[in-house]
């Protein structure tokens, strides 16, 4: 339908039209959402159920393919057979070779498993597959592959369909019928406002305003409107131009005036809340402050200057301040040659100051100028103790060099990373097993020293711990760019600090290259003795039975 045929339908067949049409989209847009999200979570159960049935014989059949006991292997697989959606169940050893199978009895005859099939989930039109390792301690003695039909899904989405569809035409038609019934409650009281329009106008009734409208309906009324609008504009358009004009003038100095009041009212308001501030500020300051005089004296001082230097406020005031706080042999030149620096800018220093006590105290001093009327300059001062700042980074920087001359001899490697996981410190004996430098393991990291063969090992479990924060602990080889390989323990604890937030890891390796050598040969020597015991025991067992054979 042409965009001007719908623009001259009368509004209520507008609102039936657009009511139908909004209706439509929106339940059409419903289904096919429902529809879709139904498919997207039919499809992760029939997944997730793969993954459980898989883990679960996965699990029953480690003993079996260790033993090599595919009777038992059978009978386990025998259990999918109350998964009526499951075609095949098939082990394989680690060499790919076929071990044990179940075929659902309507195929059996009719398809074989594959050979090798692909790992992990794979979906196609009409089957679903899964491959997964059949793991023991973490060595893989096989894999398990199941195929699952899809029949049962797709009748879903086939009843779901219809049911959607059903609901879809049945929510039209109510939204039609209730459409149809309540839309005359709102062209008809538009109809009645437009004779009611028609009559003010008669009437000489001008409080009322009519925009443009759209529609037959709503445009009868904006002509109506109009019509009072025009005989307003022939006969009163002077007397409203002078009111106007005047209520303007009236409104204007008005708002002239209360606007100077209120802001003299303002003003005051802020300066009273500005002194309030400052009195605040600096009685309550933590930090000492003086307020200097164009020749020197001490014109105010907080009450943490008071405690800081031990001067009460009236013994500090009216006080030059050289002679109150620098050490003695700092002349009057000097003084009054920081006083013109000061006056030009801002000084910041650290320096030591005299108590009233006569001890000196390490203070960082900030000076700014004061400008003040007639061109003079005040100074203000703010000075901070850093005593025990001071004396904790002389303990900080004691504790460090302690830490890296016990690193240095420590018989074990030990190294630091950030939060991220970029190693910052390595000490030399980790250079020593890993075969790489400090400059190395910052620029590229730990990774390149471990064995190709556990590299991916370590990096899951360095990825997992780095995300749970936790303290990690593993055996790996490390390989050295000579070729030389080192068995190693190695382990990391997080390091958080006082506000909670991790700041990095700490790591220890330890060299157990002839632990591990001497843990083989024991196990060499082990089943050695058990294969000797088994010979021992075959022969006493044939001697017997010889003994009762022969004459």
């Amino acid at each position: 339908m042409a965009i001007g045929t719908i623009r001259e339908l009368s509004l209520r067949q507008r609102l039936l039209l657009l009511t139908m049409i909004t209706s439509g989209i929106g339940v059409l847009l419903g289904c096919l959402c429902f529809l879709a999200y139904d498919m997207h979570v039919a499809k992760e159960h029939r997944e997730e159920d793969l993954r459980s049935v898989t883990d679960l014989i996965g699990t029953n059949s480690t003993a079996a393919l260790a033993f090599d006991d595919a009777i038992g292997a059978s009978k386990i697989l025998e259990a999918l057979s109350t998964r009526n959606h499951i075609r095949f169940g098939v082990l394989y050893r680690s060499d790919g070779t076929h071990f044990a199978s179940y075929v659902r009895a309507d195929l059996k005859g009719n398809a074989l498993p594959p050979d090798r099939p692909r790992d992990g989930m794979v979906w196609t039109n009409n089957r679903l597959t899964y491959s997964s390792p059949v793991l023991l301690d973490r060595r893989e003695f096989g894999r398990f592959y199941l195929e699952s039909d899809l029949t049962d899904v797709r009748e879903r989405l086939r009843r779901f369909e219809q049911l959607t569809a059903l609901i879809a035409v049945g929510s039209l038609l109510i939204v039609y019928l209730l459409t149809a019934v309540l839309q005359r409650g709102i062209t008809r009281p538009i109809q009645n406002l437009a004779a009611i329009a028609r009559s003010f106008a008669a009437e000489k009734c001008y409080s009322l305003r009519a925009p443009p409208l759209a529609g037959r309906e709503l445009r009868q009324l904006g002509a109506d409107f109009n019509h009072m609008l025009d005989e307003i504009e022939k006969r009163d358009s002077e007397l409203s131009e002078a009111r106007d004009v005047l209520e303007l003038r009236v409104a204007a100095r008005t708002g002239e005036l209360e606007m100077e009041i209120k802001e003299r009212r303002r003003a005051e308001q802020e300066l009273q809340q500005r002194t309030a501030f400052l009195n605040t500020l600096i009685t309550n300051n933590p930090l000492a402050i003086a307020v200097g005089g164009p020749g020197g004296y001490l014109e105010l001082v907080n009450p943490a200057f008071e405690k800081l230097f031990g001067y009460t406020s009236q013994e500090a005031t009216g006080s030059r301040v050289d002679r109150l706080l620098y050490p003695p042999g700092f002349s009057g030149e000097e003084m009054d040659e920081r006083l013109k620096n000061v006056k030009k800018g801002f000084i910041h220093e650290t320096a030591k100051r005299k108590k009233k006590s006569g001890d000196l105290v390490d203070v960082e001093v900030h000076a700014v100028p004061l400008p003040l009327e007639g061109g003079e300059q005040n100074v203000l001062a703010l000075y901070q103790d850093i005593s025990e700042r001071l004396e904790a980074q002389r303990a900080l920087r004691e504790s460090e060099e302690l830490f890296r001359t016990l690193s240095a001899a420590a018989p074990i490697g030990i190294f630091y990373t950030d939060a991220a996981g970029k190693i910052l410190y390595t000490n030399k004996r980790w250079e020593e097993m890993t075969g790489r430098t400090a400059e190395h393991a910052k620029r590229k990291g730990w990774a390149d020293a471990v064995h190709p063969e556990d590299r991916t090992m370590v990096e899951k479990l360095w990825e997992s711990g780095f995300t749970l924060q936790i303290e990690l602990r593993d055996q790996c080889r490390f390989l050295t760019p000579e070729g030389h390989v080192n068995w190693v323990q190695w382990q990391t604890r997080a390091l958080v600090g006082t506000d909670g937030i991790l700041q990095g890891y700490v790591g220890v390796i330890e060299d157990i290259t002839k632990q591990r050598a001497a843990e083989q040969r024991l196990v060499e020597a082990k089943q050695a003795a058990e294969a000797a015991s088994r010979a021992k025991s075959q022969f006493l067992a044939n001697m017997s039975h010889m003994r009762y054979v022969l004459p």
